[in-house]
């Protein structure tokens, strides 16, 4: 049995916290000053548990909101993903439409050929304006030409 002047030297704390304790932490005590030393002991040790529980829990909750966050994150990434998928064509797919509006543009400067040699008059008219839509086309296709009229 020791008193409390004693005990608070044992435990590293004042005269006042052992009171505390005793009132508020549930530290057995004996009587008014007198305090048996193995059931602080096993309180003391009750108390290092509860700490721990505490961390134990606090490290758990940090660790779950660690995965959720990270399962946050993996749920934006897969959900720009698919809107990218969306608004992505396949090469082949652009090619081919490529391919549609220079035979389409190609075609329109052919018949616009004719209409304007029909318009105008003089030697070899549609072969010229049709050599230049050819060219013309040509360009916009990417292909090299290989008479340029400059």
């Amino acid at each position: 049995m020791v008193d409390t002047e004693t005990l608070a030297r044992y435990l590293g704390v004042s005269q006042r916290t052992v009171r505390h304790y005793s009132a508020a932490k549930g530290l057995p005590k004996l009587r008014f000053d007198a305090y048996d030393l193995a059931a602080v002991r096993l309180w003391e040790i009750g108390q290092v548990r509860k700490e721990l529980e505490a961390r134990q829990y606090d490290q758990n909750r940090l660790t779950k909101a660690n995965a959720d966050e990270r399962e946050h994150r993996a749920e934006l990434v897969r959900m720009r993903a698919e809107r990218m998928r969306g608004m992505l064509v396949e090469v082949k797919e652009v090619e081919r439409g490529r391919i549609e509006r220079i035979v389409a543009v190609k075609n329109a400067m052919a018949i616009m050929a004719r209409k304007i040699a029909e318009r105008i008059e003089g030697k070899d008219v549609e072969k010229i304006v049709q050599e230049e839509v050819d060219l013309c086309c040509d360009r916009f296709a990417g292909e090299p030409a290989a008479k340029d009229g400059q």
